[in-house]
């Protein structure tokens, strides 16, 4: 797999897989030992995240509103929340209450041999992601948006219709690879070589942990089972928290610079007449 090309992540989970199987084969009695464990996968180096900056994403947001207003919206709220491609494909309206301005993730929409399947997220638990206001507003608007496009065909909204919908009545989904290719459309158009469609979550990451909110409350929103995994991949960016905490105590306890005591004023002696 190597000599093929494969990266050190891929072979490390193809490794894993068989010496899952190969394990459970040892214990039913199947086979002696799991061979697997006398190979050793390679070393997954931890690359730096690269997330776009602020204004990328807003461009971004713009470009894709003029080329779609049924994905602008996904994009959106791929920046907002971090959720992952498959878990905005999946959302239905039954998972928003845009009365308390929540989601419910609980379901990711997968490419499966002749369509699309939903399944479980990626760490098999849901999760509840806040909405601010901006999150709320634009969800509000685009559901009027939704309804007036149903209701201009003679149809409606059904109550578990799906959020983003490429069909009039939201009954399917988008596919997870139409929405990316939908992204590098865009991408494309502005020149913005550099930029996947996963870098929206990467995105969220850095601007919350860059203003200061905890990994552990980061991890939750972004659906990691683990916030140590949140803490590996994001650790270039705690660094330079830590660089910006260092410097907030040393000046801190910076000692005081002495005042300099003005200068004495010489007495000039009078002359005698």
């Amino acid at each position: 797999m190597k000599a093929a090309g494969k990266s050190a992540k891929t072979i490390r989970n193809h490794h894993a897989i068989l010496s899952a199987a190969l394990h459970q084969g040892v214990r039913w009695g199947w086979i002696r030992t799991n061979v697997a464990e006398l190979a050793k996968p390679p070393r997954v180096v931890q690359r730096r995240v690269n997330a776009p900056s602020v204004e990328m994403v807003r461009t971004v947001i713009e470009k894709a509103e003029e080329r779609d207003p049924r994905l602008a919206p996904l994009l959106m709220l791929a920046a907002l929340t971090g959720m992952r491609r498959g878990e905005l494909c999946a959302l239905r309206w039954t998972d928003v209450d845009l009365e308390t301005g929540q989601l419910e993730v609980s379901r990711a929409v997968v490419v499966v041999p002749g369509g699309l399947a939903e399944k479980t997220t990626k760490t098999d638990r849901g999760r509840r992601v806040a909405l601010d206001e901006v999150g709320v507003a634009m969800l509000t608007e685009y559901r009027a948006l939704v309804d007036q496009w149903a209701a201009d065909a003679d149809g409606e909204i059904a109550e578990d219709a799906f959020v983003f919908s490429p069909h009039v009545d939201a009954s399917t989904p988008f596919r997870p690879d139409n929405v990316t290719g939908f992204f590098i459309r865009v991408r494309d158009d502005l020149g913005l070589d550099g930029i996947r469609l996963h870098d929206l979550r990467h995105f969220t990451a850095t601007q919350l942990i860059g203003a200061g909110v905890d990994v552990r409350t980061v991890a939750e929103r972004l659906g990691h089972s683990d916030a140590s995994l949140t803490l590996r991949v994001y650790s270039h960016v705690l660094e330079e928290r830590e660089r910006a905490a260092a410097a907030v105590m040393g000046r801190v306890l910076r000692p005081p610079v002495p005042v300099a005591s003005p200068p004495k004023k010489r007495r000039v002696a009078a002359k005698t007449p």
